[in-house]
């Protein structure tokens, strides 16, 4: 994942990859704790200027706050979430959101991996997660939606079809509860926004792959 396009909306892009930057950068927020290089990025004026025009409140703070203690609470607030014994509420598996066993590892784990395979996507080898992290799911979505970018040369149907059949089989069987846990257990408002953003993405996106059909 390329950390250095993040942007949440440009004009000077492709709508693909404009949707597969927004992926990418979720899927950052989920994957790991906040550090330097990745809130370099969010101070960015660009960065900024997207998220609030997408309803975000707290950027301004990030400007302000002295960048140790602002990472250092923001590492404490995603091991209290994500990686404390968060259990089956909190947890970012499908596999325990929404699989029949209720555990890491489950049927939802396979069914990810053997999709990412067929579509050519590799988890990469420094990524210690399970194929049916919420992470992961997203950063796939990312790259189906980088696949059918025009410049790649690739059917833009055939990639949004993958995209709607992943969603449909995945995504949508869990991530609006999973997020509505996340929303009222942060602390901080970082994750709390982004939980609430991406809940609305990812509805947003849904309508979008719906009515992309046949085109």
């Amino acid at each position: 994942m390329d950390e250095s396009v993040m942007i949440m909306d440009s004009s000077s892009i492709g709508e693909a990859k404009a949707r597969g930057n927004v992926y990418s950068l979720l899927s950052r927020v989920f994957m790991r704790e906040v550090d330097k290089q990745f809130l370099d990025i969010l101070k960015k004026r660009e960065s900024i200027d997207a998220f609030r025009d997408h309803g975000f409140t707290f950027f301004e703070d990030l400007l302000s706050r002295r960048e140790g203690d602002l990472i250092d609470e923001l590492a404490v607030e995603f091991a209290s979430l994500f990686l404390i014994s968060p259990g089956r509420l909190l947890s970012p598996y499908e596999s325990v959101q929404a699989g029949k066993e209720g555990q890491l590892g489950g049927e939802a784990s396979s069914k990810t991996l053997f999709f990412y395979k067929k579509a050519g996507f590799t988890i990469h080898e420094r990524i210690s997660l399970l194929p049916d992290h919420f992470a992961i799911e997203l950063e796939f979505m990312g790259h189906l939606c980088e696949r059918g970018d025009a410049a790649n040369g690739a059917p833009a149907s055939n990639s949004r079809e993958l995209q709607a059949r992943f969603i449909k089989l995945h995504l949508a069987n869990w991530y609006r509860p999973f997020l509505n846990r996340v929303e009222a257990a942060a602390g901080h408002p970082f994750y709390r926004e982004f939980s609430i953003f991406t809940k609305g993405f990812l509805d947003s996106e849904i309508g979008y792959l719906e009515s992309a059909k046949g085109e």
